[in-house]
């Protein structure tokens, strides 16, 4: 069973709804620039574009990284990556 606001392993989660955690959690201000080119559409642009500002994300098509990938599915890397970049200088 287990509370209602836990995470599980079980528990899937999008590139933006990631984006939307990780800017809350981390009180980032919101974005000065558009940093994506696919995120227009998405509830959560403003808060991929806050974490791509502070350097939490940079892009899911290398090398030019211009698009976020906001309704593709995090992966266990792509979420180390963020808390990584997130935690570290």
């Amino acid at each position: 069973m287990g509370s209602p606001r836990v995470s599980t392993t079980s528990t899937t989660q999008t590139r933006g709804q990631a984006a939307a955690f990780l800017r809350r959690v981390l009180t980032i201000p919101s974005a000065e620039a558009d940093h994506f080119t696919d995120e227009n559409d998405s509830v959560f642009e403003d808060d991929i574009n806050s974490i791509a500002e502070e350097g939490i994300s940079i892009g899911c098509n290398p090398p030019d990284n211009a698009h976020f990938c906001p309704d593709d599915l995090l992966t266990r890397g792509q979420a180390a990556a963020f808390i990584r970049r997130a935690l570290l200088p």
